[in-house]
């Protein structure tokens, strides 16, 4: 189910993850701090939707029922879309945190993360966008 909220708002933010909790939390989270949010199940729901070239930035989970995060990721830059994509992830390790760097997410946060930690990384990304710089957050 596609959740999508019409209202002046701070920005778009797009949501897509595997676990139903995780996605109205985060969705919840948006709707408190002033943010438009789009969720979603899949990565195959969120391309097909489009929205994301207006998005302020798109939060993925790694785990996704048809793919991943690095794939979404990788299939947002095939589609020439700069929108800034923050990784998250259960299962945190050196190697995932270096293979989000790599492929170039704006930010990766482990589960489970403060509300005040996703924020300040969406803040970090609405700041690089209104100065016109990159947004990572490494």
């Amino acid at each position: 189910m596609v959740i999508n909220r019409v209202a002046p708002s701070r920005g778009l933010v797009l949501t897509v993850g595997d676990n139903a909790g995780m996605r109205q939390a985060i969705d919840a989270l948006m709707d408190a701090a002033g943010f438009s949010g789009i969720v979603y199940r899949s990565s195959e729901e969120l391309l097909a939707d489009g929205q994301f070239p207006d998005a302020l930035c798109v939060i993925s989970d790694i785990k996704l029922p048809d793919g991943s995060g690095f794939g979404l990721l990788k299939d947002l830059r095939a589609r020439k879309a700069s929108t800034p994509v923050i990784l998250i992830s259960a299962k945190d390790s050196k190697a995932i945190r270096n293979r989000a760097r790599s492929c170039g997410a704006a930010a990766y946060l482990p589960k489970p993360f403060q509300a005040s930690e996703l924020l300040a990384a969406i803040e970090r990304i609405a700041e690089s966008t209104r100065r016109g710089s990159s947004a990572r957050l490494y």
